[in-house]
């Protein structure tokens, strides 16, 4: 049988046109009829938790920075990094010679200062005996008065002198001012040391706590005994409880942040002053509340509201709102919404109520 080949091609081309021309039709359809499609999600009822997030490092309380007051060459240290010290304690004592001749110097010249002022205090009394019975003149006794004022002055002179260097003979000693760890140790036997030179730092263990570094737009969302999780790079796969302790009222001007002191419920034994941490503050949490998807909420001169899907129609739902994660928002008040009530993420400014959607 004989094929004609040009008669084949036009049924070709004929199928072929039907099929671009039904695309055609049903693009034209969708766009001028079908109903416009929308994005949706569900409100959900559960728990909402707030936080605000902070980069910190472990301090302490009671850190002291120990120093030398006078300086000079050190003649014994009696301690080291990691060492347990009791209150008192002598960590550091530098060469007292200088400072025990200044005492000596000093009580000597306070003795003859004295032994000066009891003979004054003789001769007035002689003096005062003999004006009473009138062998003496009136000039007389006021002269073995203001003598003896003087020696007195003397004396007061001196024993604050001697006070002055008994205290310098003292401040070539360094002692523990509280129970602690030495955690930094610098000087040793020999050294020459400048006068107020930085020797040890001390830190009691029970002191610890966490500085968070927190941004100004947070801080009024914070107060002391809210929770917090806390997290150390030394310690990757843990997390550790504590409390916001307090805040410092000062704000860096460079950094735009503020300080937040936590202590942590149980630190864990080897934490160490300098750590590197991160901080989630908890400021709210609810339980068992409804939720809406935050991109679902527009805000408009009338207030909030919501474009619910019902029957495949928009509804315009007013809503209150709560707290907010960014992500859910928490219904407040009475609201109309209901728990899997589908609403419209993201509308766009064409949508109206009652308008027929489609919803994806």
């Amino acid at each position: 049988m004989f094929h004609n080949p040009l008669s084949q091609m036009k049924r070709v081309y004929l199928v072929g046109s039907i099929t671009a021309g039904a695309v055609v039709l049903y693009v034209l359809y969708r766009l001028l009829f079908a109903p416009p499609a929308v994005q949706t999600g569900i409100v959900t009822r559960g728990n909402l938790v707030t936080l605000v997030y902070a980069t910190a490092r472990v301090s302490a309380d009671s850190l002291a920075t120990l120093r030398s007051k006078p300086g000079g060459v050190v003649a014994e240290v009696l301690c080291r990094e990691g060492v347990s010290m009791k209150s008192g304690a002598l960590m550091l004592r530098t060469d007292p010679g200088e400072q025990q001749l200044q005492v000596r110097s000093s009580r000597s010249a306070l003795a003859g200062a004295e032994v000066h002022l009891a003979d004054r205090a003789r001769d007035l009394k002689r003096q005062q005996a003999l004006y009473e019975a009138r062998t003496v003149t009136r000039a007389a006794f006021d002269d073995a008065q203001r003598e003896y004022d003087l020696a007195r002055i003397a004396v007061e002179r001196e024993r604050i002198n001697v006070g002055l260097a008994s205290q310098k003979l003292r401040d070539t000693e360094i002692r523990a001012p509280f129970n602690g760890v030495v955690i930094k140790s610098t000087p040793h036997p020999g050294d020459l040391l400048s006068p107020d030179a930085e020797c040890f730092q001390l830190m009691a263990p029970g002191s610890l706590t966490i500085e968070a570094d927190v941004a100004e737009q947070d801080i009024a969302r914070l107060s002391p005994l809210q929770k917090c999780i806390v997290a150390f790079d030394a310690y990757p796969q843990l997390r550790f409880t504590g409390r916001l302790v307090r805040l410092i009222p000062f704000t860096d001007e460079a950094t735009k942040t503020s300080r937040a002191i936590l202590r942590l419920d149980r630190p864990p034994e080897s934490l160490t002053v300098g750590m590197t941490v991160t901080v989630n503050i908890i400021t709210e949490e609810l339980h068992d509340v409804l939720l809406v998807p935050q991109a679902a909420i527009q805000e408009t001169a009338g207030g909030k509201r919501v474009f619910t899907v019902v029957g495949g129609r928009l509804k315009i739902t007013p809503v209150e709102t709560g707290t907010s994660d960014g992500i859910v928002t928490h219904l407040a008040g009475q609201s109309a919404l209901r728990e899997s009530t589908v609403v419209v993420l993201r509308p766009e400014p064409a949508l109206t109520d009652g308008m027929r959607v489609r919803a994806e």
